[in-house]
């Protein structure tokens, strides 16, 4: 919605891999010996360098966002995320102007890093909420300084005063 600000939350999962435990039958086959001591060692957590880890781990944050533990993800069509066939790249989001839904941002997962843009400061509430109801629910942290806060851009922060050239009021881009 043009002319309003718009809420951003970014929150990064602290040592994402590491907070996956393996089941033994998992762990076994990453399993190493060791030329000092002859003994093997099986790691109890997900390992950063095994190809299945980012997949494992983005799917593990999509499914602490949209888990119903807390309700309905706010802003989410529920109809939109049943029977998903593949990971979504994002999902949009949707809040109430004037009796009908509008688009009113999207959620964003990559690995273990969650963006929620939204012009609706209540669904920025919302998100940043659930996300840390979530994370505490499943003992889960988020590192330090992305603790699911969201921080509010208005129009006047989105765009950079460039020397020597006008921009456009209307348009909002530089001529």
């Amino acid at each position: 919605v043009q002319g309003r600000p718009f809420y951003i939350i970014n929150a990064d999962v602290r040592h994402c891999f590491f907070q996956y435990p393996l089941p033994p039958s998992i762990a076994a086959m990453f399993a190493c010996k060791s030329q000092h001591d002859e003994l093997y060692y099986v790691p109890n957590a997900m390992q950063m360098g095994s190809a299945l880890s980012p997949i494992i781990a983005q799917t593990g944050t999509w499914a602490m966002l949209l888990n119903n533990k807390f309700g309905q993800p706010p802003g989410v069509g529920i109809n939109r995320i049943k029977g998903l066939e593949r990971l979504p790249e994002w999902i949009e989001l949707f809040a109430p102007i004037k009796g009908k839904l509008v688009a009113a941002g999207g959620i964003f997962v990559c690995i273990d890093n969650i963006f929620v843009i939204t012009w609706d400061e209540q669904l920025a509430r919302s998100w940043s909420a659930r996300i840390k109801r979530s994370c505490e629910h499943i003992n889960m942290q988020l590192k330090a300084g992305s603790g699911a806060e969201f921080i509010t851009i208005g129009p006047e922060d989105t765009y950079d005063k460039v020397a020597g050239r006008e921009e456009s009021a209307e348009r909002r881009t530089y001529i």
